[in-house]
């Protein structure tokens, strides 16, 4: 009806046929236009962008009992579907932590603390667009805490060459430059691998051995993370670190000096030699 009372209108006052054709054109846009603004969001380039960012969140706790939270326990969060890429961070002073980027699947949480009998937890389902909780209560334990342990062993022989890289990242998105990251073999079949993150937070290690190694990432006011991980060909970690806080008391592991490794009696009676 109000279309045809625009034709009269137009016919009563005789405007000009290019301003009739523009009113006309006119018309469907204003009909239109709230289905023209969510057209905007699901343009031909909406679905690559958002199964691109399909990724979803793990959280959890970590505590003794419902009074005492653990502070400073790291955590590794692994699929086995993708059983070379690593999460790592630490519990902080309320005892919960988080895990971001993690892809669908089923995923074995383990979390170390010295003094403290290690928890695994396995088929911890992750499923965008949800977020993954987990709860982990822990228990005294006297004596060392055993990491190897609680790591599965590969059946492959010990060959390689293997590669070890990853980022670190703060609380706050960006990433950490000047991190000490260690690397220890448990078997004692290669030296200690030692390097500070870069100012992107990239770190790296080449030509490993296929096999168990100790992973130390120690940065200046931010709480320790101390793994066993399995290494075989290339692995990526994605290392969350987490402040100290004021209340935080070091475990006796953290005051230990760092060690250095010693080149062989014959190389350093050379070295005499030369002087």
């Amino acid at each position: 009806m109000r279309l045809l009372a625009v034709f009269a209108d137009i016919r009563g006052t005789r405007v000009l046929p290019v301003a009739l054709l523009a009113m006309i054109l006119a018309l469907p846009a204003f009909a239109t236009g709230e289905e023209a603004v969510a057209g905007q969001v699901t343009d031909g380039a909406a679905p690559e962008a958002s199964a691109a960012s399909k990724t979803s969140r793990l959280q959890g706790s970590a505590f003794i009992d419902r009074r005492t939270k653990v502070t400073g326990a790291s955590v590794m969060a692994q699929c086995p579907e993708h059983p070379r890429k690593v999460w790592l961070t630490a519990t902080d002073e309320k005892g919960q932590f988080r895990a971001e980027g993690l892809r669908n699947g089923d995923y074995t949480v383990q979390i170390f603390r010295e003094g403290l009998a290690p928890v695994r937890k396995d088929r911890v389902e992750v499923l965008f667009p949800y977020r993954a909780v987990v709860e982990l209560p822990m228990a005294r334990q006297t004596g060392v805490v055993d990491l190897v342990a609680q790591r599965p062993r590969s059946a492959k022989a010990t060959k390689g060459p293997a590669e070890l890289e990853g980022r670190v990242w703060g609380e706050d998105g960006e990433p950490i430059g000047e991190v000490l990251v260690r690397l220890l073999n448990e078997d004692g079949a290669a030296d200690p691998r030692v390097m500070r993150t870069d100012g992107n937070g990239d770190f790296w290690f080449e030509d490993l051995i296929d096999g168990g190694w100790r992973l130390e990432i120690q940065g200046l006011g931010y709480l320790p993370i101390r793994v066993n991980l399995e290494i075989e060909g290339t692995m990526e970690t994605k290392v969350l670190l987490i402040k100290q806080p004021a209340s935080y008391t070091p475990s006796p592991i953290d005051l230990l000096p760092h060690e250095q490794p010693t080149p062989p009696p014959a190389a350093g009676k050379a070295l005499r030699a030369d002087n």
